[in-house]
């Protein structure tokens, strides 16, 4: 059954013109991390690329990737705290109103449960936590720790792919899963507030 994970690889030149453009256009990817999930892209297709197109060992990769991250959830903080702050206040559902007033003894509590909750996309938890009133250096502090083993298993996965490593790449897309599930279990764990 391995045999079959290790089997495929994609063609060479398919290979050689996505190593391209990791080589010639590493910033563009590393910008398209910093961005385009504050727009709403799903951020592991794009964590995923990573990892398939940087030229560099994979765990600077996964650092790399992690420091984009870090300024998407900075600049769309920014936003939803400055210019966009109304307009993200009033796409609260008034049945959720009580997620606007979270007292600062609970604001720890509240910004772990938003973070290991599965399912919510990183744009949303970001956008929430800012209107919510979470810090910047809270909502960062605790994202680094909670999501840093989820995002470095994309990049990782991406790295798996391109090698043809599919085998690997499985192993990797379990520990993603196993993840997520123990962040649902742990999240479940932190007392209501």
């Amino acid at each position: 059954m391995s045999g079959v994970f290790h089997s495929y690889r994609l063609p060479d030149d398919a290979r050689e013109r996505i190593a391209e453009i990791g080589t010639e256009l590493p910033w563009l990817v590393f910008l398209a991390i910093a961005v385009l999930p504050g727009l709403g892209f799903p951020v592991s297709v794009l964590l995923i690329f990573a990892g398939a197109v940087w030229p560099v060992h994979p765990g600077l990769s996964c650092l790399i990737a992690g420091g984009a991250v870090c300024l998407n959830i900075a600049w769309t903080h920014l936003v939803a705290v400055g210019p966009a702050a109304g307009f993200f206040k009033r796409l609260i559902p008034k049945r959720w109103d009580r997620w606007l007033y979270i007292r600062d003894e609970n604001m720890t509590r509240a910004v772990w449960l938003i973070r290991l909750f599965p399912g919510i996309p990183l744009f949303v938890q970001n956008y929430l936590l800012a209107v919510m009133g979470a810090p910047l250096r809270l909502s960062l502090g605790i994202a680094i720790p909670a999501k840093a083993l989820q995002f470095s298993g994309f990049v990782l996965t991406g790295d798996a792919l391109i090698d043809g490593n599919f085998g690997l790449a499985l192993g990797l897309i379990l520990m993603i899963v196993i993840t997520i599930l123990f962040a649902k279990l742990l999240g479940s764990r932190i007392k209501r507030f």
